[in-house]
């Protein structure tokens, strides 16, 4: 018998909103990236002034007596969205005088990693529909059975729910806490993991993983799609179409990558009782103009945080 511990876990189900719930959904994302904008130049000018740094707390009083007299839309949002976003930046001002990031920068609209925002408070899950803040009930394209079970025999508990958007598709990840089996030791010898630009990785044991290369393959169609974009008049509707083309092309790269490497480092997770990754700086290899694309395509998951997350555990997220 093996006693059980509580894990955070996210479940990502992608979105399916009509045409109101699309403007919803942007209005929060919006709301979310501007907020956190917002308290980025009043925490920029207290760096200046040679001021401490306002925490989360206070910029989200400023926050509440600058809306009601700037901001009149902020009553089409749930007020989560920007108080989570101004939390973010205190973390992410903590991050960098900690040392383990750079100086946070403002979010733009285009970047793909901007288009977020984050939920708490009422957040419940129905057979593929689930129910957010302000937005209601909103159709899944996949089927929630495994969190609604989890949820029913009361073995999980919805912390927060993270809205994207990822070129013209919408999806949201609500992060748990789940209560599961501590899994049991597993049998074998540790492995060492070497990070290559012939392959992927190269295990201590001889065996070799190779990546799948996405970017070699979609490169020729995306510069023909991005000089399509250039040769459109900006501002257009063709250019809109233009842009969404380029986009879903790009999200296809990068869904391919996270496939490969989740369905990686969950068989490592999986298989391997110790696993030891050498400390390879793969963040200043990508600054090699030479060596940059080689290690985006075979060695750039290795730079995020769900490889070290799934392979310092003791089983798969």
């Amino acid at each position: 018998m093996y006693d059980c511990l509580k894990v955070l876990q996210a479940f990502r189900f992608e979105l399916d909103p009509n045409r109101a719930q699309r403007v919803a959904l942007a209005k929060h994302v919006g709301v979310a990236r501007f907020a956190y904008n917002w308290g980025l130049q009043r925490c920029l000018e207290a760096l200046t002034q040679g001021q401490p740094l306002p925490t989360a707390v206070q910029l989200h009083k400023e926050w509440n007596r600058w809306k009601r007299q700037h901001a009149l839309w902020w009553q089409e949002v749930s007020k989560c969205a920007p108080q989570e976003a101004l939390r973010d930046l205190e973390k992410a001002f903590r991050n960098w005088r900690e040392g383990r990031a750079g100086r946070p920068r403002f979010k733009r609209k285009k970047s793909l990693e901007d288009n977020k925002a984050r939920l708490t408070g009422s957040i419940r899950v129905f057979p593929r529909q689930v129910q957010l803040p302000r937005l209601g009930k909103v159709r899944t394209k996949e089927r929630t059975d495994r969190l609604l079970t989890l949820l029913t025999a009361q073995k999980a508990r919805i912390l927060s729910a993270t809205i994207a958007r990822e070129a013209d598709r919408w999806f949201v990840s609500l992060t748990c806490v789940v209560e599961r089996p501590d899994p049991p030791p597993r049998q074998g010898k540790p492995v060492g993991v070497d990070l290559g630009l012939q392959a992927f990785l190269v295990l201590s044991d001889g065996t070799r993983v190779d990546a799948p290369q996405p970017l070699r393959r979609a490169l020729r169609l995306l510069r023909r799609r991005s000089q399509q974009l250039s040769r459109k008049r900006k501002g257009s509707r063709n250019a809109a179409r233009a842009a969404l083309r380029l986009a879903r092309l790009h999200r296809r790269v990068r869904n391919i990558r996270r496939d490969f490497l989740h369905k990686t480092t969950t068989w490592l997770a999986k298989t391997k009782p110790v696993i030891v990754v050498e400390d390879l700086g793969v963040r200043g290899m990508m600054r090699n103009g030479h060596l940059s694309r080689s290690v985006a395509e075979r060695a750039g998951a290795f730079s995020g945080g769900c490889w070290r997350t799934r392979a310092a555990g003791r089983g798969p997220g």
